[in-house]
């Protein structure tokens, strides 16, 4: 039998408390942070984001390509795919639909920073 790996996620007390290192030191970082604990993707699905791939309006990203050996490629499936970035992942909360904090929503206005600064 394989062996498999014990996954210890973060809770949202220590991705609350990362994301408030991350803000301090640079609130860019921590936009991009928050981008990806709140949408869930992988990695490389990251890195591979481009500013078409962002709706502000709706807070989804289209999921369409990946960062893998110096090079952007399909997503690890071949499948492209909506995700929001407003998953309250981080916050203590008892109703759970994107955008349902306030700190959740933050990421759409991080964004809407950024994208000003780089137009």
């Amino acid at each position: 039998m394989p062996h498999m790996e014990q996954v210890d996620p973060f809770v949202g007390r220590e991705l609350r408390a990362i994301l408030a290192a991350a803000d301090r030191l640079e609130p860019d970082f921590a936009t991009l942070l928050r981008l990806w604990i709140q949408s869930g993707m992988r990695a490389g699905e990251i890195a591979g984001l481009q500013w078409q791939d962002i709706d502000l309006a709706t807070g989804l990203v289209k999921v369409r390509r990946t960062w893998s050996r110096q090079r952007l490629g399909p997503t690890k499936t071949g499948i492209e795919r909506d995700v929001s970035v407003l998953h309250p992942i981080a916050d203590d909360t008892q109703e759970w639909r994107p955008g349902a904090t306030e700190a959740a929503r933050s990421a759409i206005s991080g964004l809407r920073r950024l994208s000003r600064a780089f137009s």
